[in-house]
């Protein structure tokens, strides 16, 4: 896999010269402790019910932390020092970023990656009393982490709709695709390389015909150019393998598990992959570092930004796209409503959807899936599947 900065893409591409652009610092609203605490307090509380995964226990988990004092003050604490970097950390991020840090230390420090499976931990009470300890003994290395990690998939699965929007919007040709928030090229890379899906109960049905997903997920994809983009490259380091490797969910803690996602990176990070390169490079400073491409991905990345900086995100992405067919698949919590996307954080099982717009689509967003949750094992039509899959063939 080639990692390229920004002058060896604009020589590989033939993209146009300086496209970095100075921004100003976005702030979120000035506002009382108090209400910035409720405001977190909130997300977990949403959330407690809905949780990542459908993970049991990442519920317990934020039910303990939406009760407890110090725990608020702290993350909200490290949110602060992270705006004063520069380098925002939305509410809902925030509280997501709770599970990999905790997994992180609670591997590398205290070489415990199956501390979950301590009976307490099957309670909020035994929560409530693990964040107390875990505050005490090590809010140094968290703090360190919560100003300068993101919490980031690698998990291929999320890549589902891909195929089907490649095969019946773009007739299954050989694409152009960038991954934004690519997180090591993992999607990419599976994608590249045609990797099987894992089983899904896929629920999806138009006009009599079932399986909608896993017929297009079963036909083979060619991936002509993939190129990531984040602002880090997340397999630079041992260290920052082993924090991807954190970014689980603690029923994906055990040693065979992390082995088994760690033999991924190791391939990814030595493996020239064909046609997969990655550019390390803010998308908030982006400014059209390619042209004409076909599908830009978007998955589960805008919710770590204030709502402010998201429509910045999206315009650069725009800039991305073939003027006629090009289209974006993002994917998060969140619905089309009277014609907009609108992010949610209340998080209940499939708020998580699959939306697409772009020029191929007029620009208007099409919510195609919706997913149980973020391990999309469980999907159903979204409210426009049956509307995009008219549109097949009639656009490339």
């Amino acid at each position: 896999m080639t990692i390229m900065t920004g002058d060896s893409l604009c020589q590989d591409l033939q993209c146009d010269a300086g496209f970095f652009y100075g921004h100003e610092e976005a702030h979120y609203p000035e506002t009382t402790l108090e209400v910035k605490r409720e405001k977190l307090r909130n997300i977990f509380s949403a959330q407690k019910d809905f949780p990542p995964g459908g993970d049991e226990q990442i519920g317990l988990l934020y039910s303990a932390a939406a009760e407890d004092e110090e725990a608020l003050s702290f993350i909200l604490k490290c949110q602060e020092e992270r705006r004063i970097q520069g380098n925002l950390l939305s509410y809902p991020h925030a509280a997501s970023l709770l599970v990999p840090i905790i997994n992180h230390v609670m591997r590398m420090e205290e070489q415990r990656p199956d501390f979950v499976a301590d009976p307490s931990l099957q309670y909020a009470s035994g929560w409530k009393e693990f964040l107390r300890y875990f505050l005490t003994t090590h809010k140094a290395i968290a703090r360190q982490l919560y100003r300068e990690k993101d919490n980031q998939t690698t998990k291929p699965q999320r890549r589902i709709a891909v195929p089907l929007v490649a095969h019946h919007l773009l007739n299954g040709k050989a694409i152009n695709m960038v991954d934004v928030g690519c997180s090591a090229n993992t999607l990419l890379t599976y994608l590249a390389e045609n990797q099987p899906f894992e089983a899904i109960e896929d629920e999806t049905s138009v006009r009599g015909k079932t399986g909608i997903v896993t017929a297009a997920a079963r036909q083979p994809l060619t991936l002509q150019f993939g190129l990531g983009i984040d602002r880090q490259y997340p397999l630079a380091t041992p260290a920052d393998i082993e924090f991807l490797l954190s970014c689980r969910h603690f029923d994906e803690m055990s040693e065979e598990k992390i082995e088994q996602t760690r033999a991924i990176f190791e391939r990814i990070r030595s493996h020239n992959v064909a046609n997969v390169s990655f550019f390390k490079g803010d998308i908030l400073r982006l400014d059209i570092p390619v042209r004409g491409i076909d599908i830009v991905t978007v998955f589960t990345m805008l919710y770590q930004y204030p709502r402010e900086l998201q429509e910045r995100i999206l315009a650069n992405i725009q800039k991305m796209l073939h003027p006629e067919y090009g289209v974006v698949i993002r994917q998060d919590y969140a619905h089309v409503q009277n014609g907009e996307v609108v992010p949610t954080d209340e998080r209940k099982f499939y708020d998580y959807s699959a939306i697409v717009d772009g020029p191929a689509l007029q620009n208007k967003p099409y919510e195609i899936l919706n997913f149980r949750d973020t391990s999309c094992h469980r999907v159903r039509n979204g409210p426009d599947l049956e509307r995009f899959l008219a549109l097949a063939g009639h656009i490339r």
